[in-house]
């Protein structure tokens, strides 16, 4: 019991240690050696636990996206009668691209590890996963029958994700003259409308989308830690 008490001792003090340098110093720049030197542990050790600093840094992001989540799911009944269906999901989805450009070193973050190829497959799983929630829900209305299609479902994903990264990683990096809310709504547009067959329907969302998210101001700390609050305006 004490070896295990122990084993997750280093395992969490590795994943702090990592999320404090990344965002002192970016992925590029940060060595396992900064890591495990932080952590007062072994090199091994970080081996066993995370497998590299690409699987660590990967979890981190991943860990970073569900705290956006839970950030707006804990605020949900600020916003009046609360969103279902497509108006829900394009929320969550801006809140976590406005959360994700309010910070430099997490934005520095986001431009290094979306180069990694551990990055995309992550993004993959993820997309996976909100593609079949939107096939199974019944809050959501006119869904694009070829979703149903497995080799079209797969092939979505793919597309989807590979736009997604290369898109917001050019904005970030100016080479895109977009400000990220149009960037957004051009985003939504187009890999909504893969989604669902209704153009009128996406573009209401959008717009109502992007009302809401204005009202949220996200903090995050030197260690990934994200804290949301949701400014009066008008309720839905």
């Amino acid at each position: 019991m004490a070896n295990y008490k122990n084993g997750l001792e280093t395992k969490e003090s590795l994943y702090q240690s990592a999320k404090k340098i990344f965002y002192q110093k970016g992925y590029d720049k940060t060595t396992v050696k900064d890591i495990i030197t932080d952590a007062r542990t072994k090199q091994g050790l970080l081996n066993y636990y995370f497998g590299a600093k690409e699987n660590l840094a990967v979890q981190i992001y991943k860990d970073f996206c569900n705290d956006v989540v839970f950030c707006v799911d804990e605020k949900k009944d600020e916003l009046g009668s609360l969103p279902r269906g497509l108006l829900l999901d394009m929320i969550g989805y801006r809140a976590y691209f406005k959360a994700l450009f309010t910070d430099d070193a997490v934005m520095r973050f986001y431009a290094e590890v979306s180069k990694l190829p551990l990055f995309a497959r992550s993004m993959l799983d993820l997309r996976d996963y909100f593609f079949s929630l939107e096939l199974e829900s019944e809050a959501y209305t006119g869904i694009n029958p070829r979703l149903k299609e497995r080799r079209y479902f797969e092939y979505l994903k793919s597309l989807t994700v590979g736009m997604e990264i290369q898109v917001f990683r050019d904005v970030l990096e100016k080479q895109i003259d977009l400000e990220l809310q149009d960037a957004v709504d051009w985003f939504f547009f187009d890999y909504y409308s893969f989604l669902f067959t209704d153009a009128g329907y996406i573009r209401e969302n959008i717009e109502a989308s992007r009302q809401v998210v204005s009202r949220f101001i996200f903090e995050i700390t030197p260690t990934f830690e994200i804290s949301l609050s949701v400014q009066a305006g008008r309720r839905l």
